[in-house]
C-alpha cells in the first residue's frame, strides 16, 4: 500500500471527528444568535487584544532570547517555543486569562464549556503563535535582523567553546 493511501486511511478518523465537531458547532450556532454582528464584533475585539498582547509578549521574550547566556547555550536548539508556551500557559493559568473560551463563547454562544487547563494551553498556543507572527512581521518590515542575531550567537558560541577548551 502506498504511503499516501496509508496516510489518508490513518487520518480519516481524525478528519471525520473534526468534521462532525464542526457540523455540530455550526448547527448549534445557527440555533442561537451568536453569529450576529455584535458577536462577531466582540470576537474581533478579543482578537485585537490578542494581537496587542502577542506584540507585548514578543518584545518581552526578545529580551530573553537576545540575552548573552541564552544565545551561548540555547540559540537554534529548539528551546524558544517550549519556553514561550510554558511561560504563557502559567501566565494564562495564574492570570485567569481564558482567551480561547472567550472567543468560543462569543462566536458560538454559551453552552460550550472548555476545561480550564485545555483553555489555558490553547490560549498559550494562540499567544505564542501570535508572537511568532509578530516576529515574522518585524523581520519583514526590517525592524528586526535575524542575521545579526545569528552572527552574534555564532560569535558567542565560538568564544564559549574556546573558553571551555582553554580550561581543559
Amino acid at each position: 500500500m502506498s504511503r499516501i493511501r496509508r496516510a489518508c486511511l490513518g487520518l480519516a478518523p481524525l478528519f471525520t471527528l473534526l468534521a462532525t465537531a464542526g457540523i455540530a458547532l455550526a448547527e448549534e450556532s445557527t440555533k442561537t444568535t451568536a453569529t450576529s454582528p455584535d458577536a462577531l464584533g466582540a470576537a474581533a475585539d478579543i482578537l485585537i487584544k490578542v494581537f496587542v498582547l502577542a506584540t507585548v509578549l514578543e518584545m518581552a521574550f526578545t529580551t530573553i532570547f537576545n540575552w548573552k547566556f541564552f544565545l551561548e547555550r540555547f540559540h537554534d536548539k529548539g528551546w524558544k517555543t517550549p519556553i514561550m508556551v510554558i511561560t504563557i500557559f502559567f501566565l494564562c493559568r495564574n492570570g485567569e486569562l481564558h482567551l480561547f473560551s472567550r472567543i468560543i463563547t462569543e462566536l458560538f454562544g454559551t453552552g460550550h464549556p472548555v476545561n480550564t487547563n485545555v483553555d489555558c494551553m490553547l490560549s498559550a498556543l494562540l499567544l505564542a503563535g501570535g508572537s511568532g507572527g509578530i516576529n515574522t512581521l518585524f523581520t519583514k518590515l526590517k525592524m528586526r535582523d535575524p542575521n545579526a542575531v545569528q552572527q552574534r550567537a555564532d560569535h558567542l558560541q565560538a568564544a564559549l567553546k574556546a573558553q571551555q577548551a582553554a580550561k581543559k
